[in-house]
């Protein structure tokens, strides 16, 4: 348990002082921050405690963030599944900067062990049966929103039992 007082100057810096830390205890003092709507996405927040005490103790410590306005996420929607049976994959691309993302690109290999669903795919991507690779190219994702794209793929009869499906997008 700590005594002391906190205070903010409007200078984004945040005050305790007068702490008491008893002997072989951890004092662990937080807050929380909004990261502004316009910072730049791999911009880099860095956060820096000083530490203080009579005697000329003085410590530091920080900790570093990097700012993702632009996240992807992909889903089949299940954990299990079995020949025959259909997956349908969904991309989604969240853009949160207040500025719209342009000539975006997707690739996606078609994974083993299942085949491709001809006409399943959304968003106006191609499929290429050379490279089993589904492209989409120079996509808009506006700003504060996201975008989704999918396809649909069959697991092979061969399928191993067992086995795992795996399927990442680029």
């Amino acid at each position: 348990r700590a005594s002391g007082g906190i205070s903010w100057n409007r200078k984004n810096t945040i005050t305790w002082s007068n702490l008491t830390i008893p002997s072989f205890s951890t004092l662990t003092l937080t807050f929380q921050v909004t990261v502004n709507e316009n910072a730049p996405d791999g911009g880099i927040i860095t956060n820096t405690a000083n530490v203080t005490a009579p005697g000329g103790f003085s410590r530091s410590a920080s900790d570093t963030t990097t700012i993702r306005a632009v996240r992807v996420a992909k889903t089949d929607g299940t954990a299990t599944t079995g020949p025959g049976q259909t997956l349908q994959y969904a991309i989604s691309i969240t853009n949160s900067a207040t500025t719209s993302l342009t000539g975006v690109t997707i690739t996606d290999v078609i994974p083993t062990h299942t085949t491709f669903v001809s006409g399943s795919i959304t968003g106006g991507g191609t499929f290429d049966p050379n490279t089993n690779t589904i492209t989409w190219s120079n996509l808009t994702v506006q700003a504060s929103s996201t975008r989704t794209v999918s396809f649909r793929v069959t697991v092979n009869a061969n399928a191993p039992d067992g086995g795992v499906i795996t399927n990442t997008a680029d």
